[in-house]
């Protein structure tokens, strides 16, 4: 095994231990839940079928398929047999950034690493993460048709279909087409000694976006699901309310890791001798927006800077150090070494994952983030009438009580702001708030124990029915 393979085995040891974590989040419970209705009714909802707010309304998820997915590997194994799938996405997303590398093995290793930690607070058991390894393909496919006269893009319309099914992030797909479009564009127009291949490329990514839009519409709702991903952006309780959805906050190290990402690779570019080309600058702008415009899309830089930084700091690297060569050959005995170490860091990383996703470690993860005691104590002691609960709680209620419909989960594209609005009278003890819980016939108040509704309700006459850390459960007085 040469130095430079053993640089690149020990940076993917290091980002399998970085993944293989719990990573159960708040909406990994209602994509369980309607996977399961979907194997065991051997159909897709095509209305709401969980919540008292929104039952019988027309609701499609473009993810149903990897929601089946996901419902199988918990099937198998429980979350520790999901939790081991994502990894395994994640890892696999990051061996596709590696091979739109080129470059010094150590710096490699060092980028890609570096890249894998930046995009880790989007790493969470859902449906989201396919769009970290669609992305990674998509971005793969057209650095080697820019970068390495290679041309795979017949591919793309294959990977859009498959990803119209997975995630709604099919969008990036058409985002990161059109960059590439974009930055040919220019090309075309600014530099006439490259303008007939520059032709030739814009040709083909136009067809391929064609094609592409044509392989989007092979989904149970055909074309309209391209109206998806604007439907959803456009619900105002996503960006006030939603972390994932709001500008970066850079006083959290995860954020700045993205930050120090970004300007890492614009301070590469700009003491670069290579000269900046209009592809790359298209797409670290646009993908840069994205991110500083809202947490969920900090990821995608992830995606992009890594090939960017080794095709500007390759060349740096060779007129700063031009005698330094990290790559050399090594004796058989050296590379035995060299292949014993790894195999050892990786059983070792290996029965370390396994470890920390072992039933009791998951059930702590859960219980850190869920209200499980107080979900137990309402099964075990129902109370009929509607269930009014806090947004944070709705898809684990609607996994492990599934026979109490809703009054908000982590769904926005089905409430949206008619609804989320309504949910915000309420739990902040707005006026108003009394006429929409007797609206709804609301009997039942689960909500986290900082809500403002709570004295109100006291005011009010309802009792304490069940109350710890992290929830507060409250009777109407008729009950």
């Amino acid at each position: 095994m040469t130095i430079r393979r053993l640089v690149i085995a020990l940076a993917f040891i290091g980002i399998f231990i970085m993944a293989v974590r719990p990573m159960i989040d708040s909406d990994t419970w209602w994509h369980l839940r309607t996977g399961q209705w979907i194997v065991e009714h051997q159909e897709l909802p095509e209305v709401d079928r969980f919540s008292l707010t929104r039952g019988g309304v027309p609701w499609y998820y473009p993810g149903w398929l990897s929601q089946i997915i996901m419902v199988q590997a918990y099937a198998a194994g429980g979350l520790a047999a999901l939790n081991l799938m994502f990894a395994a996405v994640i890892l696999l997303s990051f061996v596709l950034v590696f091979f739109s590398m080129e470059g010094n093995g150590f710096a490699v290793a060092l980028v890609l690493v570096f890249s894998a930690g930046a995009s880790e607070i989007y790493w969470s058991a859902r449906p989201q993460l396919f769009t970290l390894l669609f992305s990674a393909a998509c971005f793969l496919i057209l650095s080697k048709f820019l970068w390495g006269n290679k041309n795979a893009l017949w591919i793309l319309p294959l990977i859009m279909a498959l990803w119209v099914n997975m995630h709604p992030g099919f969008a990036v797909g058409f985002i990161l087409i059109g960059i590439a479009f974009a930055g040919q564009g220019v090309a075309f127009l600014a530099r006439r000694e490259s303008r007939p291949e520059a032709g030739r490329r814009l040709l083909w990514l136009g067809g391929i976006l064609l094609s592409c839009l044509a392989a989007a519409a092979l989904n149970p709702r055909g074309p309209a699901v391209l109206a998806y991903p604007f439907q959803t952006v456009s619900i105002r309780f996503l960006q006030n309310f939603i972390q994932e959805w709001q500008a970066p906050d850079f006083h959290y190290v995860e954020a700045q890791l993205f930050l120090i990402l970004f300007m890492f690779t614009w301070t590469v570019i700009a003491f670069s001798p290579k000269k900046l080309e209009a592809d790359d600058f298209f797409f670290l702008a646009i993908v840069g927006y994205m991110g500083f415009l809202a947490w969920r899309n900090t990821n995608l830089l992830s995606i992009v800077a890594p090939a960017i930084i080794l095709r500007y700091g390759q060349p740096l690297l060779e007129k700063l150090l031009p005698d330094w060569n990290p790559d050399h050959p090594v004796t058989r005995v050296q590379s035995a070494v060299h292949t014993g170490a790894v195999t050892v860091l990786a059983a070792a990383a290996l029965i370390y994952g396994i470890a920390g996703l072992s039933p009791d470690s998951l059930q702590a993860a859960v219980r850190r983030q869920m209200p499980v005691a107080a979900v137990e104590h309402l099964a075990a002691h129902p109370v009929p009438g509607g269930l009014f609960n806090s947004y944070n709680f709705g898809s684990y209620l609607l996994w492990m009580l599934p026979q109490s419909p809703v009054f908000v989960d982590g769904r926005t594209d089905l409430y949206t702001d008619e609804i989320l609005d309504q949910y915000l009278i309420v739990v902040r003890g707005q006026e108003g708030w009394s006429e929409i819980l007797e609206r709804w016939q609301i009997r039942v108040v689960f909500v986290e124990p900082s809500m403002p509704i709570l004295n109100a309700l006291q005011a009010e006459g309802w009792t304490v029915y069940y109350e710890d850390s992290q929830a507060v459960i409250l009777l109407h007085p008729g009950s």
